[in-house]
């Protein structure tokens, strides 16, 4: 994502952290700080979807492959604890299914 003005990012980022900080509700915080709700929540809702934005990843997403100790199948390791094991002649449409789910992509 191009941001145009990183110069606005970077205050509402910090106002953001602010009201965190306060416990405050964001209705309060901004009453006492005289900042518009509308506001607020508009670059809430922007600095989140930034957030979420740079943390998805692009492309392909690397798939380490292990050849099991008899030989005879593989098991993939794809991150944060997931493993896959395969038999001898799986079906690679299969895998595909079976990668799609496990990143959240469904059936």
């Amino acid at each position: 994502m191009q941001i145009r003005f990183p110069e606005r990012y970077e205050y509402w980022a910090g106002v953001i952290n602010e009201w965190k900080a306060t416990g405050l509700s964001a209705a309060e915080f901004c009453r006492q700080g005289d900042i518009k709700r509308e506001q607020f929540f508009a670059w809430k809702r922007r600095l989140t979807d930034r957030d979420r934005e740079e943390n998805e990843p692009v492309g392909f997403v690397p798939i380490l492959f292990e050849q099991e100790s008899g030989g005879c199948g593989v098991t993939v390791g794809m991150g944060e604890g997931v493993r896959l094991i395969l038999s001898t002649g799986f079906d690679e449409g299969e895998l595909l299914r079976a990668v799609r789910v496990l990143r959240g992509g469904g059936c």
